[in-house]
C-alpha cells in the first residue's frame, strides 16, 4: 500500500501542474480508440451489404451501402476519412505527450536538484554522492521513459480493451466470454508480476547505484589508487559489481519477456476461442449473428494483440517507475533531513555583527561529541582566532555559525537574537566562508570570484583579488581574469586556489568572514600581505580565523583554544603565548614573543 501511495504521489507531482495538457492528451487517446473501433464497424457493414443482409446502426437504416455507389465510393471514402483523422489525432497526441512529458521531467529534475540543495548536511554526511547521481540520472531516466512511452499507452490499451470487449459482448456475448476468460490469465500474470517481481527490479537499482558510487570514488581518488598501485584491485572490484548488475538486468528482462509472451499467447488462444464459438453459433442459426459481425469480432480481437504488446512494455516501464517512486519518496515526500526554517526576523544588512555562544554542544551521528558546552562572545568588528588540534571542533563550530547544522544543546545568538529566529538564507548571506579544501568551478577566474556577487563590477573584483594577493598571479595567466581554471581549479596551485577563494569571500562584503586554514598553502610573506588586506575589512566584518600556525593568528584580537571539543583557553595571542599553555603546545609558537 505504501508503495502504491508513492507511485500515486509521484504521478501527481509530475502531472498536477499540467492538468489542462493532461486532459487534452487523454481526449486524443479516447478519440483514437473510437476511430480504431469505427473501422471494424465499417467492415461489418461492407461484408453484410455484399451478402445482402440488412445493415443498420440501431434503428438507423444504412441500406444505401447495398448500392454500387455506396460500396465503391461512400464506404472507401469513409475509411479514408477515418485514416486521415487518425493520422491527424496521432500527430496531435504525440505533440501533447511530448510537451507533457518534457515539462513534467523539467519539474522533476528541478525538484530533485533543489531538494538536494536544501537537505541538511547531516543527510549528505551519510549519503554517498554516487547514490545522488543515480537519482538524477537513472531514476529520472526511468521516469522519462514511463511518462513518454508508458503512461498513455497504458491508458489507451486498457481503455481500448475494455471498450472492445464491451462491443464484442453486445454482438456475441458467448464468444466475448470465451475470449475474456483467457484474458483473465493475463490479468493474473500482471498481478503476479507486480506482486513478486518488485524485489528483482529494486535490486538492480541498488546495484546500479553501487557501481556509480565505485566509479565516482575512483575518479575522485585516482591519485591514491595509482600511488598505492591499487588499479588492478579496483578494476576487479568494479568488475564484480558490474557483472552482478548485468545479471540482475537479465533477470529483469526475463520477467518482462515472460509477462509479455503470456499476454500475447493468451490473446492468440482467444482468437481461436472466438472462432470456435462464433462460427458454431452462426452455423446453428443464432438469430442476429451475421457474417459481417463475425468479421468484426475477428478484426476487433486481432487489434487487441498490438495493444497487449504495448501494454506489456508499458507494464515494464510502470514497474521501473514504481521503483523510482519508492527510491525518491524519502527525498521528495517524507525526508526529515531539513533544518527548521521558520524564522522571520531580519538581521542588519551592513556593519560587523556580534556572535554569542551559550553552552553549545554538538555530536555527529554515531560519533563522540564534537563540541562540549562551549560559551564565548565574539564582539562586532573584532578578529578572533580558533586554535586546536585536528578534530578539536573548530570547523564544526564554523558549520554551526552558518546553520549547516543546529547545535544539539545550547544557543547561538547573532546580534543578541537566537540564530533560528532568522531565515537560513538570510543568515548564510551574511557569512562568507573560505575552507582549506577550496573548491573552484570549471569556469573563468572572473566568474569564480564573482560567484557570490554576480552583479559586482570588474573594478570591485580586481580590488577583492588585490586584497587577497591574487591579482598579480591572475594577470600572469594567459588570459588574465578570463582564464578558465578547469575542473575544481586543477590548473592552479593550492595557494592560488586559496587566494581566489579569499577574493570570492571578500567581494561579498560579509558581516561575518570565516577563514578555515585558508592560508595553509601560501608562504609566510603572502600570508602576511593577505592579513594586511583583511585588516581593512574590520570596519565591515567580524573575522573568525581557524588556524594551526602561529603566523596566522598573531595579529588576532583574541584566540580561543579548543581541545576535544572544549574551550580550554581564551585570551590575546601575547597572553597565551607562554610556556605550558595549550596554545603554545598546539601551534608550537615561539613562547615569550611573536614571529
Amino acid at each position: 500500500m505504501r508503495s502504491q501511495n508513492n507511485l500515486l504521489r509521484m504521478l501527481a507531482t509530475c502531472l498536477r501542474p499540467r492538468k489542462k495538457l493532461l486532459a487534452a492528451t487523454l481526449l486524443t487517446v479516447g478519440s483514437l480508440n473510437l476511430l480504431d473501433l469505427a473501422i471494424p464497424k465499417c467492415l461489418q457493414i461492407f461484408v453484410d451489404a455484399l451478402m445482402d443482409r440488412p445493415v443498420a446502426i440501431g434503428s438507423l437504416s444504412l441500406a444505401f451501402f447495398k448500392t454500387p455507389r455506396g460500396q465503391i465510393i461512400i464506404l472507401p471514402a469513409m475509411l479514408l476519412a477515418l485514416a486521415l483523422g487518425r493520422w491527424l489525432i496521432t500527430y496531435k497526441r504525440a505533440h501533447l505527450e511530448s510537451r507533457l512529458a518534457q515539462g513534467s521531467l523539467f519539474d522533476l529534475r528541478s525538484r530533485i536538484f533543489n531538494t538536494m540543495q536544501n537537505l541538511s548536511f547531516s543527510y549528505h554526511d551519510k549519503t554517498h554522492t554516487g547514490l545522488l547521481i543515480s537519482h538524477i540520472v537513472e531514476d529520472v531516466n526511468y521516469a522519462s521513459q514511463f511518462l513518454q512511452f508508458g503512461l498513455f499507452p497504458v491508458a489507451e490499451s486498457v481503455l481500448y480493451i475494455v471498450i472492445a470487449y464491451a462491443i464484442m459482448a453486445c454482438v456475441c456475448w458467448p464468444a466475448a466470454l470465451a475470449s475474456g476468460g483467457l484474458l483473465l490469465v493475463s490479468t493474473i500474470a500482471i498481478w503476479l508480476y507486480f506482486r513478486y517481481g518488485q524485489p528483482f527490479f529494486s535490486r538492480t537499482k541498488k546495484l546500479f547505484a553501487k557501481t556509480v558510487e565505485l566509479f565516482t570514488e575512483n575518479m575522485e581518488g585516482h591519485l591514491i589508487v595509482r600511488a598505492f598501485a591499487g588499479s588492478k584491485r579496483q578494476r576487479s572490484l568494479y568488475g564484480r559489481h558490474v557483472k552482478d548488475m548485468h545479471r540482475a538486468m537479465l533477470t529483469e528482462n526475463y520477467l518482462s519477456t515472460l509477462l509479455s509472451q503470456c499476454m500475447v499467447w493468451t490473446n492468440s488462444f482467444g482468437i481461436a476461442a472466438i472462432a470456435v464459438v462464433a462460427i458454431w453459433l452462426y452455423k446453428n442459426g443464432s438469430p442476429g449473428l451475421t457474417m459481417g459481425q463475425i468479421v468484426m469480432l475477428f478484426y476487433i480481437h486481432r487489434s487487441i494483440m498490438p495493444r497487449l504488446r504495448i501494454l506489456g512494455r508499458a507494464m515494464d516501464l510502470l514497474m521501473r517507475f514504481k521503483i523510482t517512486a519508492d527510491r525518491l519518496e524519502n527525498i521528495l515526500f517524507s525526508s526529515t533531513s531539513y533544518l527548521p526554517d521558520e524564522g522571520d526576523r531580519k538581521l542588519p544588512s551592513q556593519g560587523p555583527g556580534r556572535i554569542e555562544l551559550q553552552n553549545i554542544s554538538f555530536q555527529y551521528p554515531g560519533a563522540s561529541p564534537a563540541l562540549r558546552a562551549v560559551s564565548t562572545v565574539i564582539e562586532a568588528g573584532t578578529t578572533v582566532a580558533l586554535v586546536g588540534a585536528t578534530g578539536s571542533g573548530k570547523t564544526t563550530l564554523a558549520m554551526l555559525l552558518t546553520r549547516f547544522y543546529d547545535p544539539s544543546e545550547g544557543l547561538i545568538l547573532l546580534d543578541g537574537a537566537d540564530i533560528r529566529e532568522f531565515p537560513i538564507k538570510q543568515v548564510r548571506n551574511q557569512f562568507s566562508l573560505v575552507f582549506q579544501d577550496t573548491f573552484l568551478f570549471s569556469s573563468s577566474i572572473f566568474d569564480n570570484i564573482a560567484y557570490g556577487s554576480p552583479d559586482a563590477s570588474p573594478e570591485e573584483i580586481i580590488h577583492a583579488a588585490t586584497l587577497a594577493q591574487a591579482h598579480e598571479f591572475i594577470m600572469a595567466t594567459p588570459e588574465g581574469y578570463s582564464t578558465v581554471v578547469g575542473e575544481r581549479g586543477v590548473t592552479l596551485s593550492g595557494g592560488q586556489r586559496q587566494r581566489i577563494s579569499i577574493a570570492r569571500a571578500i567581494l561579498r562584503r560579509p558581516r561575518f568572514l570565516v577563514l578555515d586554514a585558508c592560508t595553509a598553502s601560501v608562504d609566510n610573506l603572502t600570508e602576511k600581505a593577505i592579513q594586511e588586506g583583511l585588516h581593512a575589512l574590520r570596519e565591515t566584518s567580524t573575522i573568525i580565523i581557524i588556524a594551526q600556525r602561529f603566523s596566522s593568528v598573531e595579529s588576532a584580537d583574541r584566540v580561543c583554544v579548543f581541545e576535544s571539543g572544549q574551550l580550554v583557553e581564551d585570551g590575546t595571542p601575547a597572553s597565551l603565548n607562554k610556556p605550558g599553555t595549550a596554545f603554545s603546545r598546539i601551534l608550537d609558537a615561539p613562547a615569550g614573543g611573536t614571529s
